[in-house]
Formats: structure tokens, sequence, C-alpha cells
């Protein structure tokens, strides 16, 4: 009996061990760096990360003589100034704030593409289609901004995609509303819908396209019929308003959507908003807004900056995600940013090239 009850604690104690997890010394359990830099300076692969080797990151802000936000995120050792081996990030917003103002954060720090010098703004002629008498126009333009013109300029401050609307009161109370993810490129790369001819329920479309040849189309007549045809005849079997797509996808794979609203012929007709963008154009952008700037310090001290250096078509700067973070030292609140980049920096002599850039950094602002 106490041989058996021997046995029983014996396998009841091989049970629970088998049960139990293998605990690692603290020294072995992997770690992820809140902030972190990954990429190539010159060649060479680099790797900082805040809390390892004494690397930590600073967030700043500050507004400039013509009251734009300059906000700064700095990777680099602590309790130094000329640090070597280091990192620094500055983004401009993308407006001019009052004295003092609190920044709207989630529209200047968005999910897009920027430019380095930032030289530039695009200026996006806009105009409104409607086939009634209009009462009021409501534009959204994507970046935070917004217009009542039947027909306005929107400058853009950054390259980049844009979920631009247009919603169009008619005086008879008549409503509708259209909305496009419009990629803004300069020289323009988008494709538009024209409505050549309609009669009764038979309506004929022309594509216009701008990127590399050739193309493939796929329409959408919004009665759930499809053409891959350039110029399409299509006729509708019911009288009604139907949303009419457009997808282009040329050589390069690049791809573009437009959309346009379209009615057979009723009486009464129904309202009908539309919309085209007539011309890009580029502006001088005397107060660098949305300007980025990337300087770097290298294992030597010697200070290197894309401010400087003419970029080539391979550099680009993108905002990956935005997400709200603790306060930093100072109690102010902060973001954290993820950015993929590539470009170059000049140290007044020689040209390096920063490649495949992955960081995630730190903004505070107020």
């Amino acid at each position: 009996m106490i041989k058996n009850i021997y046995l029983i604690i014996i396998a009841i104690v091989v049970i629970f061990s088998s049960c139990k997890k293998k605990s690692y010394p603290i020294s072995e359990i992997p770690t992820q760096s809140d902030f972190y830099f990954n990429g190539t300076f010159d060649g060479t692969p680099i790797s900082l990360n805040s809390g390892i080797n004494n690397y930590y990151m600073y967030s700043s802000y500050k507004q400039d003589s013509n009251n734009v936000y300059n906000f700064s995120a700095d990777l680099k050792p602590s309790n130094c100034s000329n640090c070597a081996t280091s990192l620094q990030i500055k983004i401009n917003d993308f407006k001019v704030s009052g004295l003092n103002t609190s920044v709207q954060i989630d529209s200047s720090l968005q999910p897009k593409s920027y430019f380095f010098n930032g030289n530039y703004l695009y200026a996006v002629q806009f105009k409104s289609i409607y086939n009634q008498t209009a009462s009021n126009y409501l534009w959204n333009f994507g970046d935070g901004f917004t217009s009542k013109q039947a027909n306005p300029t929107h400058t853009y401050n950054a390259l980049g995609n844009y979920s631009v609307s247009l919603r169009i009161n008619g005086t008879n109370g008549c409503q509708q509303y259209i909305s496009n993810i419009e990629k803004i490129r300069y020289p323009a790369t988008n494709s538009k819908i024209t409505l050549i001819s309609d009669s009764l329920r038979t309506l004929k479309f022309m594509a216009t396209t701008q990127g590399t040849a050739p193309f493939t189309y796929l329409w959408n007549f919004g009665d759930g019929t499809t053409d891959n045809s350039i110029n399409p005849t299509h006729t509708y079997n019911i009288n009604g308003t139907y949303p009419v797509s457009l997808r282009v996808i040329d050589a390069t794979n690049d791809t573009t959507l437009a959309k346009y609203n379209i009615a057979t012929q009723t009486n009464p007709m129904p309202c009908l908003t539309n919309y085209s963008i007539t011309s890009i154009n580029q502006v001088l952008n005397a107060l660098a807004l949305s300007k980025i700037t990337i300087n770097w310090v290298d294992a030597g001290g010697v200070v290197y900056t894309s401010n400087n250096s003419l970029q080539p078509t391979s550099s680009y700067f993108k905002i990956i995600s935005v997400e709200s973070y603790d306060n930093n030292e100072k109690n102010e609140a902060t973001k954290k940013i993820k950015v993929n980049f590539n470009c170059n920096v000049y140290n007044g002599t020689t040209i390096k090239t920063i490649s495949n850039a992955v960081a995630v950094i730190g903004i505070s602002y107020k």
C-alpha cells in the first residue's frame, strides 16, 4: 500500500513538471526597441536602437519665423551634442499656425509621401460638373482642407494619394455626392472618364489615360456588368442613376481608378455630381511647408544633411503609420511614427547615400 502511494506521488510530480513552462534567464529574453533605425549608410548596414548602447530617442518641436511648426526626432547616445553615428529627422508642418497655438498633429503627419527639399507645392485645379442649377458646393481635399467654391484651386504640400470628395446641393433640393482617391502626381498620371453621348438607355464612354502604354482597362457600369474596351458603349436595361468606375493598369503596373455618376435619359432628369482635375502645377514652396530634412553624423563625427543635396529620382520619404505614445521627458505629448526612406546626404564636399531605411521615431507636439 505504501509502495503504491509512493508511485502515485512520483507520477503526480512528473505530470506537473512536464506542464510547467521553461524559464529562460532574463539576458536571453528577446527585446524590441520602441524606436530604431535600420538601413545602410554609404553601403554599410547600420542598426540603431533606443535603450541599447546608451541610445535614446529625443523629441522636440519649435515654431520658425514663419510660424510653421518644425518637429524633430533625434536617435543618438544620451548626454552628447555632436554624437557620432546618430540620426535626426525633421518634419515641417503643412501649414502656418497662430503663434504658440496648438497644432493639429493628425493632419500634419499623415501616412503619405513627402519631399526632402520641399522646394515646391502642387496647385491642383478642380472643376465641378453638375447637370442642374447648383445652390452650394462642399469640397474635401483629403488633407484637412475644404472649399465651398464651384471650381477651386487647391495646393497640396506633398505628392501622394488623397481622398477627394464633392457634394453639390441643387436649388431644387436635389443633392448628390462623389468621392475618389486621387493620385496627385507631377506630371499628372490620373485617368478620367468622359461621357461622349447618351441616347435613352445607351451611353458611350471614353477613357483618358496617362502613364506607360500598353494599358489594361476594366469598366464597371454600376449595374453588375463590366467591359475591357477603351471606349465602350453600354446599354442599361432599367432607367436610373449608376456609379460608373474605370480601373486602368499601365505597363509598370501603376493603377489608377476613376469614377463618374451617370443617368439614363429620364423625365425629370435626376441631379448628377461629378468633377474633374484640369491641371496640376508646381508652385514655389517659400515657407518650406511639409519639408523633410535628414541629418546624419557618421562614426567619425562628420555631419551630413539632405538639405544641401540634389536628390535623385530614387529618393523618397514615406510615413507608414502614426500612433499615440507616452509623453516625453519634458512631459510633451508625442506620436510614434514609422517611416521608410532613401536619400542622398552631403557634408559640403562628399555625397553619401542612405538606402533601404526603416525607422520608428518619436515626435512631440504642442
